[in-house]
């Protein structure tokens, strides 16, 4: 036997009178049905819609509604053949779907050639039923444009349909400029508007349709634009900021929210440089801002004084940050707050920064009292001590008041408040007997002394912050034995004022750093020479010993919430961190703001040439060894006497 003889329902043979009524409507030569009535009409495949003038790559669609609705029970049953009934290969389905309304999307992809007749076909039992054919055609795009919205290029082309653009330093979308050097195709429309190729204000507030054309065939490209979600701070200067001594006036800033709402609105301020390696080894430079009225920024409260980091040779930008998280879980009266912000200087985007308070004496920051000329031992001071202070006091630049080298430790400190022009030498020696008096408590700590001079709690919390985050800053050897940006301050030091250590300052660099995660910072440090330094020496005292054990019980499991404040900090800069690693206009090698070794001492953070995502491992990584290195040192776990034996 031969079998079944499969029966064939082909609607070309049918009269046209019989696919044509005075209810269709056509679409070029072929029918495209209305509703059909189930009740009397043969079981057949009408074309409801279709779409087969394509890009080359692209998918044809094309909608069919079958009669009954329940004809085809599975889309399995789908196959493609030629004009005369064999099946083809030169297209392919590549989808098919039934929507809630009983019509089914079928997908075709052209495989060989330009141009193809098919049928779409279905196997229902031993009947095999197809629509009329159509004619698949594509069209190739020999070069997409070369595309920029708003200065950054878009590159289209056959992988996706979607594209996203970031414009870190904008906050209005609905004017962009977009520029199109032409293609190999006909036309190109925006939002349905025929766009011309030269230079566009397109509106990108929502996402926008562009669709290139050639032959009667189009491709739809889908194209988001965005900022970062951080707010854009907009500085513009009279000239090159050349200088971290002199302000430069005549200058402005203002301050918009990724939204597009204001902030700060446009006023006044003073710049200049700021830092010691950071200003004369980088190319991304950070910035000290005077306002010319206290104001309120990014939620923070009122004030004049405000700097922008840079952040240039942290690989993750979140250094500073996070050890400000840390030492909020701590005594420390005042900890630094900021804002990560995208940095536009004279129309110029200039990558990811840290906006943030400067630490100076005020109701809302270090809360003591202003200096007191006429009784000096009433009134506040902000001191620093750092190793370049021997190095700016030869250089003559600064003033004979500006600081001292203490007389028993023979270490630096530097007045930052009050400002030269308002210390006195009354106020001077004041503050200098008093350091000497505290040095010499210290080094006869077993005295006890030193608790009378010294805030004990505060001095061992931030040290706890130095030592977990391993800042080669807590004692540098470079230039000289001693500490980097280490702030004090102490109030009515003739009314029983004590020294607090503190604000915590400056950790971009030399930190949570695999080449430190074993062996103390500062705590053992006793320098070379005359050189001492205040824990080593502390730790003579019993007391001391004990409280700091303590302190370090009382903390240690709060400072592990860094590590999700780490992960949280890092999905929200991801964007701002790719702009700022990537933008050519931002650095001389065009390759952006990477970090890249410093050119003095080769020294890193040992994750420059990381991914974001590497850097950011490895820091949480390092933070968790040296905390636990830290616990087990303190209670002795290693065999080791916490606090080496000092020095006699």
């Amino acid at each position: 036997m031969l079998g079944k003889i499969r029966v064939i329902v082909l609607l070309a043979i049918m009269l046209p009178a019989v696919l044509v009524s005075c209810e269709d409507e056509l679409l070029g030569d072929i029918a495209i049905s209305g509703q059909p009535d189930n009740s009397h009409q043969k079981a057949t495949i009408d074309l409801i819609d279709l779409q087969t003038d394509i890009i080359k790559g692209d998918t044809a669609r094309v909608v069919i509604r079958t009669v009954p609705w329940n004809l085809i029970e599975s889309a399995s049953c789908f196959f493609l053949t030629d004009t005369i009934g064999r099946e083809t290969d030169e297209c392919a389905i590549t989808g098919n779907v039934m929507m809630p309304d009983s019509t089914w999307r079928i997908s075709l992809v052209q495989k060989k050639g330009s141009s193809s007749w098919v049928r779409i076909c279905a196997n229902v039992g031993d009947s095999t039923y197809c629509a009329v054919p159509i004619n698949v055609k594509s069209v190739a795009i020999t070069s997409y444009p070369s595309i920029l919205i708003g200065g950054a290029k878009v590159s289209v082309g056959d992988k996706t349909t979607d594209y996203s653009v970031v414009l870190p330093a904008v906050t209005d979308f609905s004017n962009i400029k977009m520029t199109m050097v032409w293609f190999g195709g006909d036309s190109a429309t925006v939002n349905g508007k025929l766009f011309s190729g030269a230079n566009n204000m397109v509106d990108f507030s929502r996402p926008a349709t562009l669709t290139l054309w050639k032959k009667g065939a189009s491709k739809s490209f889908h194209i988001r634009v965005q900022n970062t979600g951080l707010p854009v701070v907009r500085i513009t200067t009279p000239k090159a900021i050349t200088s971290k001594e002199d302000w430069m006036s005549g200058c402005s800033i203002a301050i918009d929210l990724p939204n597009g709402v204001a902030d700060t609105e446009k006023r006044s301020l003073s710049i200049r440089g700021r830092g010691n390696a950071s200003w004369n080894d980088t190319d991304k430079k950070s910035y000290a801002l005077k306002l010319d009225e206290k104001s309120k920024i990014l939620g923070m409260a009122k004030n004049k004084r405000w700097i922008l980091l840079a952040n240039f040779k942290d690989r993750t930008l979140l250094r500073n940050d996070v050890t400000f998280w840390l030492a909020r879980q701590t005594s420390q009266e005042y900890v630094v707050n900021g804002c990560f912000v995208e940095l536009e200087l004279n129309g110029q985007y200039r990558g990811n920064y840290y906006l943030c308070e400067q630490g100076r004496i005020s109701s809302d920051r270090i809360n003591i009292n202003d200096i007191n000329p006429d009784n000096p031992g009433t009134g506040g001071f902000l001191l620093e001590s750092d190793a370049y202070f021997n190095d700016e006091s030869k250089a003559g630049n600064i003033g004979v008041l500006s600081g001292f080298v203490s007389s028993n430790m023979q270490i630096p400190y530097s007045f930052k408040q009050p400002d030269e022009d308002e210390m006195t030498q009354a106020a001077f020696d004041k503050v200098k007997n008093f350091i000497d008096k505290f040095e010499y408590a210290v080094m006869t700590a077993w005295t006890g002394d030193y608790e009378k001079l010294l805030d004990v709690d505060q001095c061992i919390d931030y040290a706890i912050i130095q030592e977990l985050t391993g800042n080669q800053d807590f004692y540098n050897s470079y230039p000289v034995n001693g500490p980097h940006s280490m702030y004090f301050h102490v109030d009515n030091i003739d009314n029983g004022g004590k020294l607090k250590f503190g604000h915590l300052w400056d950790f971009d660099y030399w930190t949570y750093d695999p080449q430190r995660l074993y062996g103390w910072t500062g705590l053992d440090k006793h320098g070379s020479g005359q050189e001492f330094y205040y824990w080593h020496l502390l730790s003579k005292s019993d007391s001391f010993r004990a409280r700091f054990i303590e302190r370090w019980d009382e903390l240690k499991n709060g400072f592990l919430g860094a590590v999700d404040y780490i992960d949280s900090m890092a999905d929200m800069l991801r964007l701002s961190e790719y702009c700022n690693a990537h933008y050519p206009e931002n650095a001389k090698n065009g390759k952006g703001w990477i970090p890249i070794e410093n050119k003095n001492n080769g020294g890193s953070n040992a994750d420059q040439k990381y991914s974001y995502q590497e850097a950011i491992n490895s820091m949480k990584e390092c933070f968790l060894i040296r905390w636990q290195w830290m616990d087990d040192e303190i209670h002795q776990r290693h065999g080791n006497q916490f606090f080496p034996k000092v020095r006699q």
